[in-house]
């Protein structure tokens, strides 16, 4: 009995071993994911306080209800932050900042909104205090979404979508008054540049631009190759003929210079 319940544990403790390697090789085997920078994505809502905007604050909470029920259409992800401007005559930028949860939707909703009607509606709609700051913060985002509520009121330059803006609050403003609606403009911007705009009215949903696909990354330079080795010289073989050699021989010595001849008689013994 015990013999067979030893050969059963071993049994057992070898096909764990081979499970776990079996395991192991797969995980090296996994391809690797590619390491991609991530992009911060910037929410900022914006909200006229003109004098006429005061009448259109129900159907101007009614529209941001359903913009963040439903996540700005899925494209609001945990952790977003959104600001919130007003602007009038004047701009204030207070940047109320809320952390987007969407568990509490209808809380970040109602205190965005808290904050909107608490504000001082007077005068009429000037663009002109808004886009210059509006266009600081687009160069200095990688991807950002700009909602502005607005009358319709006012010329609005400084974008490349001012002519088909103007046109549209031409069109409609007559009936976005009698109706007490507001306009919502929706502008996109990637990398420091307008990419995309939208004009609704709270009549449905609003629509959102799309981003355009973000360029891909810069390709490394490729490294060079190496060099070839340099090419092995062989001299030819030497050879020597004779029975002795000799090699780097000193040059030989000059011969001495032979005195001239001259008449003296030789010397006597």
């Amino acid at each position: 009995m015990n013999t067979k319940a030893g050969q059963s544990k071993l049994l057992r403790c070898a096909r764990i071993t081979a499970a776990l390697l079996t395991g192991i090789f797969l995980i090296s085997k996994a391809p690797a994911q590619p390491a991609t920078a991530p992009v911060e994505s910037r929410f900022l809502l914006v909200f006229n306080t003109a004098s006429d905007m005061k009448k259109r604050l129900p159907a101007e909470r009614r529209a941001l209800n359903t913009l963040l029920a439903n996540s700005m259409r899925g494209e609001l992800h945990a952790g977003d932050s959104i600001a919130v401007w007003t602007f009038g005559r004047e701009l204030r930028a207070e940047h109320l900042v809320q952390t987007w949860v969407p568990e509490n939707a209808a809380t970040i909703s109602s205190n965005i909104f808290r904050f909107v009607a608490k504000q001082r509606y007077s005068k009429k709609t000037s663009f002109d205090v808004l886009l210059p700051s509006l266009n600081r913060v687009v160069q200095n985002s990688d991807r950002l979404t700009v909602v502005i509520f607005c009358d319709g009121d006012g010329e609005i330059v400084g974008t490349p979508y001012d002519f088909d803006i103007r046109q549209a609050f031409q069109q409609q403003q007559a009936d976005r008054k009698k109706a007490r609606q507001p306009f919502i403009i929706v502008l996109r911007s990637q990398l420091g540049r307008y990419v995309g705009c939208t004009i609704d009215w709270p009549a449905g949903l609003v629509s959102l631009p799309a981003f355009p696909p973000l360029p891909p990354p810069p390709n490394e330079p490729a490294s060079a190759p190496p060099s070839p080795p340099p090419p092995v010289v062989t001299a030819p073989p030497l050879i020597v003929i004779g029975t002795k050699a000799r090699t780097n021989l000193p040059p030989p010595a000059p011969a001495p210079l032979l005195q001239p001849a001259t008449n003296q008689p030789p010397p006597r013994p």
